[in-house]
């Protein structure tokens, strides 16, 4: 099946040239970064999986976004910046005031990719997550791996010219409740 969820318009809500996107499953929300046509600014966007809720998370200081990734243990999204050379993220619960630069001072940062790693169940019953984000950067042909915890930084590969995406997929972890995109199509009424 196939619906057309958000459509652009004229207003600074709608959507003009999207490029990429990020699903956050758990609150059943699109991300996506938009270049912006017409009355249309340049942003990173958000809605429901159903269309439902727009908002702008962010629209200043955006010189050429191209790519995004939501990570769902810190309810942030990460996305690259060719234009400013990083990788920043925001928190989507308040973007307005949580911007932080993760990665400065990179060529030309294109994809963007993050797992997390969870470690056995110790003595004591807990467990810890590690996170990386995975990132390449063209002009320097990297793809690198950097803890976000402790900001280790690892190139993994060196002569990759021109990875344009990293795609993993994990399962999300959603306590036991089931994911929202799972239960009547998203909630997308045909």
């Amino acid at each position: 099946h196939r619906a057309v969820l958000y459509a652009g318009s004229q207003s600074e809500l709608g959507v003009g040239y999207p490029i990429g996107l990020a699903l956050n499953y758990a609150d059943a929300e699109l991300y996506w970064i938009d270049y912006g046509k017409d009355q249309v600014p340049m942003k990173i966007g958000a809605c429901k999986m159903d269309g439902s809720e727009a908002r702008t998370l962010l629209k200043a200081d955006l010189l050429t976004p191209v790519a995004l990734v939501y990570h769902a243990a810190t309810r942030r999204v990460y996305f690259s910046d060719i234009g400013r050379r990083r990788i920043e993220s925001l928190s989507v619960d308040n973007p307005a005031t949580d911007r932080t630069t993760t990665v400065a001072e990179l060529e030309r940062p294109l994809a963007l990719a993050i797992w997390d790693i969870v470690s056995p169940v110790s003595a004591d019953g807990t467990t810890s997550t590690t996170s990386i984000l995975y990132y390449t950067d063209a002009v320097q042909e990297t793809l690198t791996a950097l803890n976000l915890k402790s900001g280790d930084k690892r190139i993994i590969k060196t002569n990759t010219p021109l990875i344009t995406q990293i795609r993993l997929y994990q399962k999300p972890d959603l306590g036991g409740q089931q994911a929202t995109c799972l239960q009547s199509n998203g909630d997308c009424h045909q």
